[in-house]
């Protein structure tokens, strides 16, 4: 049997691991919602000129692939340097693939518009707004923080004698977000699966290897594409929405899989920067929207059962 010196003590030792994963939420959550804010933000700030310049793995034949991406801009006379491409994405811990593809985007020398903070003009972006990936920083801190007070609920409520009813809800609720989270992200890609079978179309081609390699993280297979809309060349990795860039190891439809011949882009009007190779939907686009759905049931259930055992007291 435990003394009251013990039962304090270890109290005091949960408390204090649940105001640990409680702070980290509030760093995680702070964090991704400044990333979110100055997103938001960013596409009223003013704009500058810039220029990518090589970064110091670029230089490095033997540096991996994840490196920087590094642009130069000047504001009232004196110049800047930033990598941040987008807020809340960072290309460089994105995967070799996505990599890729920014690096085909921002080669060295190319000549971008940097919009920066008129107050703090060394903060700076090239891609304003705030993207789905932005999201997912808070997100999980907010998680954290659910988590925190969903077992120091459940620790109390032991405790106290009157069960775990008020932990089981909040334990029900971080499924209850995470599949929301994961409804959200699942429907909108679904959406533009289905749009995109609407879009124009462009002819293109597989961008030719990278310092000696493929840009895909598949030996033998080409992931990136580039193909021109009014003038401008754009490039993309996907293949179908819901799929990576390789797709699954699976071949095109259009029988260009080994990385020859001329494609057919798929391109929104709105950016054209998002495209894909085989529009429409296919089973990969379901599995996100079904566990998010299958998640949020269970989260309800969860709740309702929680608040039927609350209504009939303690047990």
């Amino acid at each position: 049997m435990r003394t009251p010196v013990s039962i304090r003590a270890l109290s005091v030792l949960v408390y204090c691991c649940l105001g640990l994963f409680a702070a980290l939420g509030c760093y995680l959550a702070t964090l991704g919602g400044r990333d979110v804010w100055l997103g938001l933000q960013s596409r009223k700030w003013p704009q500058a000129p810039g220029m990518v310049i090589p970064s110091p793995r670029e230089t490095e034949p033997e540096a991996p692939a994840a490196g920087t991406i590094a642009v130069r801009y000047a504001v009232r006379g004196r110049v800047y340097i930033t990598s941040q491409m987008r807020f809340g994405a960072q290309p460089a811990l994105a995967g070799r693939d996505e990599f890729e593809l920014w690096r085909w985007r921002y080669p060295p020398g190319r000549a971008v518009t940097v919009f920066y903070a008129s107050d703090t003009p060394e903060l700076a972006v090239v891609r304003p707004g705030a993207g789905p990936e932005a999201f997912w920083l808070p997100g999980l801190g907010l998680g954290l923080l659910l988590a925190a007070a969903m077992f120091a609920a459940a620790f109390r409520a032991a405790a106290a004698g009157i069960g775990i009813s008020i932990g089981v809800a909040l334990f029900s609720g971080i499924f209850l977000c995470i599949g929301c989270a994961m409804l959200a992200a699942g429907g909108w890609t679904l959406y533009r699966a289905y749009d995109s079978q609407s879009w124009p179309v462009a002819k293109g081609e597989f961008a030719p290897m990278a310092h000696g390699g493929e840009p895909g993280s598949v030996p033998g297979q080409r992931s990136v594409y580039r193909y021109v809309v009014d003038g401008q060349t754009h490039f993309g990795n996907r293949i179908r929405f819901g799929a990576g860039p390789d797709a699954g190891g699976e071949r095109l439809r259009s029988g260009v899989g080994a990385g020859t011949g001329t494609l057919d882009v798929r391109y929104s009007l709105a950016d054209p920067d998002l495209a894909v190779l085989e529009p429409g939907i296919f089973p990969g686009a379901f599995w996100m929207p079904g566990a998010g759905l299958a998640l949020s049931l269970f989260g309800l259930a969860g709740i309702r059962y929680a608040t039927a055992a609350l209504r009939i007291g303690p047990y």
